[in-house]
């Protein structure tokens, strides 16, 4: 499986839905801008959010519109379109991790599910005087 991050838009509102077994699950199109000027397109991913995910999803009103980062497995999926006969195959995005991407903000820091998202934190270095200590080994 590939593992994905990607930045986009929700292009319509969710609609919360039950599977055979019960479970709660959301199904979205997530768009993703890609290039710019002239060069820019925008290739979509159908995302599949399941239980825990999709509830954070719906708390947090996440509908058309709002910009997310995701995270998520990618899988190739087959499907048979409208017309009932033609097959094909899409990518599909298992969701794994998202956060609301706040306005004026390009690149996101994953975080909890549904958080807001916080700046990068500069680790501290530790200091490590050679002559006087001994070097970790």
């Amino acid at each position: 499986m590939a593992d994905l991050r990607t930045i986009g838009r929700v292009t319509h509102d969710l609609e919360p839905k039950r599977s055979h077994q019960g479970a709660l699950y959301l199904r979205f199109t997530l768009a993703e801008r890609i290039g710019r000027g002239e060069a820019a397109r925008e290739q979509y991913f159908e995302v599949w959010a399941w239980d825990d995910l999709a509830q954070s999803l719906l708390e947090q009103k996440i509908g058309r519109g709002a910009r997310l980062w995701v995270r998520g497995f990618l899988e190739l999926a087959d499907y048979v379109q409208r017309d009932g006969t033609t097959r094909d195959k899409r990518l599909k995005l298992r969701l794994r991790q998202w956060s609301v991407l706040p306005p004026g903000v390009r690149t996101a820091r994953p975080g909890p599910a549904g958080q807001p998202l916080s700046p990068p934190t500069p680790e501290p270095l530790p200091v490590i005087d050679g002559e006087r200590e001994t070097l970790p080994g």
